[in-house]
């Protein structure tokens, strides 16, 4: 059954333009010729009809799991760099 990605939160608890919204795009490519990860390009949407539709539960976390491409792909602290994952999601079905 299809579904999307409804961003509810951030991680910490902080506040986000991202809250309330769905997931439209995402891009974790950075700027070309960039030597500082920015966590790529996300566009967000309220409108539902407009959100990126997933055919499984599944497939919309690994979305969420998508990791940064090289040589941003490791964080500081050795981890995956998952950008998506500085947000709590909630997967909808539609």
């Amino acid at each position: 059954m299809p579904c999307v990605i409804k961003f509810v939160g951030t991680a910490i608890g902080v506040p986000h333009a991202a809250d309330g919204c769905y997931l439209r795009a995402f891009d974790p490519a950075p700027p070309p010729g960039s030597t500082e990860y920015d966590g790529g390009d996300l566009w967000l949407t309220e409108d539902l009809a407009e959100a990126k539709r997933f055919e499984e539960i599944a497939e919309a976390y690994r979305f969420w799991l998508t990791e940064a491409p090289y040589p941003f792909h490791v964080r500081p602290d050795g981890k995956p760099n998952r950008p998506l994952t500085a947000f709590t999601i909630e997967v909808v079905r539609v």
